[in-house]
């Protein structure tokens, strides 16, 4: 992986949904925490993507990491 690729995208949600789109190449670490909630990474692939981390709390609400446009709103 190149210098300057790695990305945190900090995920603060309360009573909500938060839908975060990557590229199908992205290496996603989920380092965030959820209390009455659901935090979900859908599939990947071990390519010379970026890498992004995804932190932040999460209280009854859903924090989705989507790589197509067709699952994010299944989960």
């Amino acid at each position: 992986m190149l210098p300057g690729r790695e990305i945190t995208v900090e995920t603060d949600a309360r009573f909500s949904k938060v839908i975060v789109r990557v590229p199908d190449n992205a290496n996603v670490i989920d380092e965030g925490s959820s209390i009455f909630g659901k935090r979900n990474v859908t599939g990947g692939s071990q390519a010379d993507g970026p890498l992004i981390r995804v932190t932040g709390k999460s209280m009854f609400s859903k924090v989705i990491v989507s790589r197509g446009m067709d699952d994010w709103n299944l989960h």
